[in-house]
């Protein structure tokens, strides 16, 4: 027989305390004289039926597989990988038959023997220790646990992203090989790397057991010690599998060396690092909002101002441009819209709009209503409107024409305070024919005087 096996599991005293049963699994199939397959299952601590699946799972691997190994002389990789993702989907099926997958979680660690390669499989947390033969010594290889964000996180062969934490590990001349669940990790291994001072008398204790029973309870007296409750108090399981050379090897004169060093951190480590990692992610943000503070927010205000200031721009050009238009235009269309306008704003106010001769008498253009040819330049002096005559005359024709403009205003101031008061509309041709009248009354009282200026 090429290759010796030995397991053992035992319950937690956490889970002695709360009335749970132990949740790990092991098993392991040697078949002829150069092979072996051995599964070893850790079960959630969270999952009400963890004992199942991790049961389940190490059963059907030492199956399947093992049958594979026994009825095929084919060792390609290609074929065995195969083999070992089947007998996990076929696990997981049964599984979901029984229930909820999530109650049945549990990590799967798997070691293979053909002849002196071994090839292992790991999903989740739990370690696989390879010896390998080297010169003088072993070099020990090593699948580590794969944890989540935090020591006591880790993944399942039952969740549906298994395949992506599947791992394979394959070293060739191998005399050894230990599987152990997190419960028994501390013992064989740290962050240091591996313990020689456990795994070195543990072979040698096995090397002259001749049976798988009296391995099997070596290894239950071993896990069992009350003094290892004091390291853990999860349950412990481990298989170790012995090449048959390494009986003829005097172990305690073999050096045991890591290939690399371990890069399993413990809790202490990760929450260091991920302090660190909080700390930093802080610093970052911190400074992205400093300088979302300065620089972003003072071009946002700028822009903002800008254009504001071009919607101003164009809004008083589009109210500019037509008022222009409104203001300069002599079309009949555009003095009626204006004549409604200043009539609205009138009667906003409750004035009484001017009519066009008060406008023009306002603004000294000469009447268009009366055809008085003599008034047209009404803001020339009265000598200039007057044909002179020879002589002296005894009226100041400079006077008339100051009493002309005062009679001319004093009708026009009255009139409008007329039309306030009583609040009735009044025509332009009424409002000019008051002003002529008052106009044509100072006019003959020119003509009189000249008329007696003349008999005299």
């Amino acid at each position: 027989m090429a290759w010796f096996c030995c397991s053992s599991k035992t319950v937690g005293q956490s889970h002695i305390a709360s009335g749970i049963p132990c949740q790990d699994a092991v098993a392991y199939r040697v078949i002829g004289s150069t092979k072996f397959v051995t599964a070893l299952s850790d079960g959630a601590g969270s999952a009400s039926k963890s004992q199942i699946g991790s049961q389940t799972l190490v059963e059907t691997v030492c199956n399947y597989v093992g049958n594979f190994l026994l009825d095929s002389s084919e060792t390609n990789h290609k074929y065995l990988d195969r083999a070992v993702k089947e007998s996990i989907l076929m696990a997981r099926d049964h599984l979901k038959k029984l229930g909820n997958p999530e109650e049945f979680h549990a990590t799967a660690l798997i070691a293979i023997g053909l002849d002196k390669e071994v090839v292992v499989y790991h999903i989740g947390d739990g370690s696989i220790t390879i010896g390998e033969n080297s010169h003088g010594g072993f070099i020990i290889h090593r699948s580590e646990p794969e944890n989540g964000e935090f020591a006591n996180e880790t993944f399942f062969y039952t969740q549906e992203v298994w395949e992506q934490h599947f791992r394979k590990t394959t070293i060739k001349n191998s005399l050894f090989v230990i599987l152990a669940s997190d419960g028994v990790d501390p013992f064989i291994w740290d962050s240091k790397g591996t313990r020689n001072g456990f795994i070195k008398p543990l072979l040698q204790k096995i090397q002259p057991l001749n049976s798988n029973n009296d391995a099997d309870k070596f290894l239950n007296e071993i896990i069992t010690d009350p003094r290892t409750n004091d390291v853990t108090n999860d349950d412990k399981s481990i298989i170790i599998a012995i090449h048959n050379e390494l009986f003829d090897v005097d172990i305690n004169n073999k050096k045991f060396e890591d290939a690399k060093p371990p890069t399993f951190k413990s809790q202490e480590n990760l929450d260091q690092e991920l302090k660190a990692a909080l700390s930093k992610n802080i610093q970052k943000d911190l400074s992205d909002q400093k300088k979302q503070q300065t620089q972003p927010q003072i071009t946002v205000q700028k822009n903002n101002g800008l254009v504001k200031y071009f919607y101003m721009l164009l809004a008083g050009t589009l109210i500019t441009i037509p008022l222009i238009f409104i203001s300069t235009s002599n079309s009949p269309f555009i003095s009626s819209i204006k004549k409604n306008i200043y009539g609205s704003i009138y009667a906003l106010f409750g004035i009484s709009a001017p009519s066009n001769e008060e406008k023009k008498l306002k603004d000294g253009e000469p009447l268009s209503a009366t055809g008085e040819d003599n008034l047209k330049d009404i803001n020339k002096p009265a000598s200039e409107n007057i044909s002179p005559n020879k002589g002296s005359s005894s009226v100041n024709t400079n006077n008339l024409y100051e009493d002309i403009r005062e009679a001319v205003n004093n009708a026009t101031v009255v009139n409008s305070e007329k039309r306030r008061n009583e609040k009735k509309d009044t025509s332009s041709k009424e409002k000019s024919t008051v002003r002529i009248d008052s106009a044509d009354r100072n006019i003959k009282k020119v003509e009189d005087a000249n008329k007696n200026r003349d008999q005299q």
